[in-house]
């Protein structure tokens, strides 16, 4: 007969081998490890209203989802150069909420994200906050719609084609209506926007979609002339603007200079 040791060995042997036949299957199955806590998916694109029914992909745009029943936004992202989001969610019940500067929040109704889940073609149409001024410009036979989000008084748009510059000129009221978003066609700029407010480059700052320029900024109470050109085209310009200004500077100094040698001969010639 066996020994009591032997039969106590080989029962441990078996025991071993049958951990390690379950560790094994767990490792092979991570569905069975993970269950219900794989993660679902949710996108789409954000447009916004410009003009009429027209509409952009609003880059930059942010998208939150937010848990129904505890009100926690475990996800956000912002839109890429086209407007697309894509979020990963755990499971749960979620509302999204869109919000993007100038334009009016806007939320989805309730979805369940579920294992696996892949829901596509969440798509959303944001109103305008405030009004847009809207010009067409003609370009290269080509018609464009230039859209200015503002509540201040926008006037006198025009479009320097060979130069690809805009001029307009806006009046400030109240504080309310000093913010100004302009979506342009990347197709009328020669380089990446640069705004100046009379003749002097102003703070602003823009997101580069697939094919436009969001660019803004805010501006002084009063009448003001602001010119938009690409970083291309309005190095050029101001550049002539800074030889003009050198040159009066030194017709200036020349004209002090020389006036004050004038002086000093009248007095010399009074003081003998």
């Amino acid at each position: 007969m066996p020994m009591a040791s032997e039969i106590n060995r080989h029962e441990r042997g078996a025991l071993v081998l049958l951990l390690a036949s379950m560790l094994l299957f767990l490792l092979a199955s991570p569905t069975v490890l993970q269950g219900q806590t794989q993660t679902g998916s949710v996108s789409g694109v954000v447009y916004g209203f410009t003009c009429g029914d027209d509409v952009v992909p609003l880059t930059g745009a942010t998208v939150a989802a937010t848990l129904i029943q505890s009100g926690y936004t475990p996800q956000w992202v912002t839109t890429n150069a086209y407007g697309s989001y894509n979020l990963v969610l755990d499971p749960g019940e979620y509302k999204l909420f869109v919000t993007a500067d100038f334009f009016e929040t806007q939320g989805s109704y309730s979805f369940t994200v579920a294992s696996g889940t892949v829901l596509s073609d969440f798509i959303f149409y944001l109103d305008p906050a405030t009004p847009a001024y809207c010009s067409k410009i003609q370009y290269q036979n080509y018609l464009f719609t230039l859209p200015i989000y503002s509540n201040a008084s926008t006037t006198d748009v025009t479009y320097d084609s060979s130069r690809r510059l805009f001029n307009f000129t806006i009046s400030v009221s109240n504080d309310s209506a000093r913010g100004f978003l302009i979506v342009i066609p990347r197709e009328l700029l020669d380089g990446t926007p640069i705004v100046f407010v009379d003749n002097v480059e102003a703070a602003s700052s823009f997101v580069e979609g697939a094919n436009y320029f969001y660019v803004k900024f805010d501006e002084s109470l009063g009448s003001h002339d602001v010119m938009i050109g690409g970083s291309t085209s309005v190095p050029e310009f101001f550049g002539m603007g800074q030889v003009a200004a050198t040159t009066l500077s030194l017709v200036f100094m020349t004209h002090l200079v020389t006036g004050s040698k004038k002086r000093a001969r009248i007095g010399s010639r009074y003081s003998r």
